[in-house]
């Protein structure tokens, strides 16, 4: 676990654009996660993750985010940071589910309440996503993350943007919907909702209303 941290603490938290970067370029939040999900012992890997300070270095990529490149020609491209944010809450997720002692460490020891932290960067994430003209469905993404990270259900990612893939069309042609329409897309809400047996993390759905 320790040289899988210090791993990530290598990564260039210079700006943005940089942490994306490295992150595109590494598998460190993927074998993370594994260790993580993987470990039969909950106490070892979960409570290992946080004396080698996981968290610390969690955060720091979080405030990274939020820093613009000092090259104005270098953007944080919407698509890219959503993904790179996406494998940081799996490793996050992975870290504080079933484990009261990491949930209460990164609620109130985290230099403050790290939900607080990980608030400000979900703020960005969502400038960037509503900035964005294209069609690529990153709103739907982007509260879709918040679903799957709240559920512990990656599944769930996908349920807002499916809604906007099948029936986006039908709500753009009509100003007032049908009923019709609107159990429809209930019922599509509904079928996706049922892999989420209960919230693992509820308070990833606090950030929906930052």
């Amino acid at each position: 676990m320790e040289s899988l941290i210090e791993d990530l603490r290598k990564i260039d938290t210079s700006s943005g654009s940089a942490v994306v970067r490295g992150l595109e370029k590494s598998t460190i939040l993927l074998q993370l996660k594994h260790v993580l999900k993987d470990d039969n012992d909950l106490h070892s890997s979960k409570g290992g993750f946080r004396r080698v300070g996981g968290y610390q270095a969690l955060n720091s990529i979080f405030k990274a985010f939020r820093m613009d490149s000092k090259d104005a020609d270098e953007k944080v491209q919407p698509r890219g940071f959503l993904q790179a944010l996406t494998q940081l809450l799996g490793v996050l997720g992975a870290s504080l589910e079933g484990h009261t002692g990491n949930q209460r460490y990164f609620r109130t020891r985290l230099q403050g309440n790290g939900w607080d932290e990980l608030r400000s960067t979900f703020e960005r994430a969502y400038d960037l996503c509503t900035a964005d003209n294209s069609t690529s469905f990153l709103v739907e993404d982007y509260f879709g993350l918040l679903l799957a990270s709240a559920s512990g259900e990656e599944m769930m990612s996908n349920a807002y943007s499916m809604v906007e893939k099948n029936f986006g069309d039908a709500f753009a042609e009509s100003e007032q919907p049908s009923e019709d329409l609107l159990a429809s897309v209930d019922k599509s809400l509904k079928a996706s909702l049922t892999a989420a047996t209960n919230l693992v993390q509820p308070e990833f759905l606090t950030l929906l209303v930052a």
